[in-house]
């Protein structure tokens, strides 16, 4: 499931305001320089937490970055690593979200020739 997807299927499944995400730590693992491309691996810790707190789950998201500047790639890096945990978090929901995946629209029957 995308970042994006985890989104719209935590809202279709909790509402807008019914779901929140903390993020715990971020941290940049290694940055390396190789002829001039730099290349950042950064992990995160993110909780999200349902209801007004009644239950939450936590997960450790991965992200990786390559570019040329050092400053941007530790950046995406971090950026990409806490959408990760936070897809990864809602994952740990299960059916409550999968289920609540929107549906898409069901086709017209086609009309049938006439004669």
């Amino acid at each position: 499931m995308s970042h994006g997807a985890a989104n719209v299927r935590a809202n279709a499944a909790f509402g807008d305001r019914g779901w929140s995400t903390n993020v715990v730590a971020v941290e940049i693992e290694e940055d390396v320089d190789v002829d001039g491309r730099w290349t950042a691996t950064a992990t995160s810790i993110v909780r999200v937490t349902v209801g007004r707190g009644e239950a939450y789950h936590e997960d450790m998201g991965v992200g990786v970055a390559t570019g040329d500047q050092r400053g941007e790639v530790m950046g995406r890096a971090k950026v990409l690593a806490v959408a990760d945990g936070k897809r990864r978090a809602l994952e740990c929901f299960g059916a409550v979200v999968a289920a609540a995946a929107p549906q898409p629209p069901v086709p017209a029957p086609a009309a049938a020739p006439v004669a």
